[in-house]
């Protein structure tokens, strides 16, 4: 009888080896290396991926795997989950504009002479942004937005025959900017009633 580890036999071309008993040459992955991080402040979880970048650990594994995660958003009182909507989108609002209602006024459009009026006062490093305008004119008169003196509109007409009476403008994603330190004003050409409201927030500039 041939010895078990009998490398090979001339007469029947086989061979008998014991059979092997650890299989590690067959592994195909990296064996995982879980390093955990212990977050025990807000300043730690505010700044999680530089405590990621200072974990230089990464595995690949061939197994496929579902796992529950989580988006945050850092935010004037500490981290917030940010919420999906229904079909899966980031449930988000424009920055500035929705997220922080705190933030957002309101002014008067009452005027009613041919003139520059100011709408919306500037503030010192501050950028006004004004999301909404809605009036209305009693006559024909052309109407110019502004920041501080300079136009960010053109002078449009309205109440002449076959011309608008007002306007309603959803300014949203688009706002219009003012300057930082100006304010938002609006010049009538003439001496006609033109009234309303419109919203806006500030941001530092």
């Amino acid at each position: 009888m041939l010895p078990l580890d009998y490398p090979f036999r001339v007469q029947t071309g086989s061979s008998r080896r014991p059979t092997p008993t650890e299989f590690a040459h067959l592994r195909k992955w990296a064996a995982p290396q879980e390093k955990f991080l212990l977050l025990k402040s807000t300043e730690e979880i505010t700044n999680i991926v530089q405590q990621f970048d200072e974990t230089d650990i990464f595995n690949v594994s061939n197994i496929f795997q579902r796992a529950l995660s989580f988006i945050f958003g850092q935010t004037d009182l500490g981290p917030r989950i940010i919420e999906a909507t229904l079909d899966g989108a980031l449930h988000v609002a424009i920055d500035g504009l929705l997220s922080d209602t705190k933030n957002l006024g309101s002014a008067v459009i009452d005027h009613n002479t041919a003139a520059t009026h100011e709408l919306i006062p500037g503030t010192a490093g501050q950028k006004i942004h004004v999301i909404n305008l809605f009036f209305t004119a009693g006559g024909e008169v052309n109407i110019t937005f502004l920041t501080g003196a300079t136009p960010l509109t053109g002078p449009m007409n309205f109440g002449a025959a076959g011309e608008p009476r007002g306007a309603m403008i959803p300014l949203g994603i688009g706002p219009l900017l003012c300057a930082p330190g100006e304010a938002f004003n609006m010049t009538l050409s003439l001496a006609i009633q033109v009234s309303g409201f419109c919203t806006y927030y500030k941001q530092i500039a």
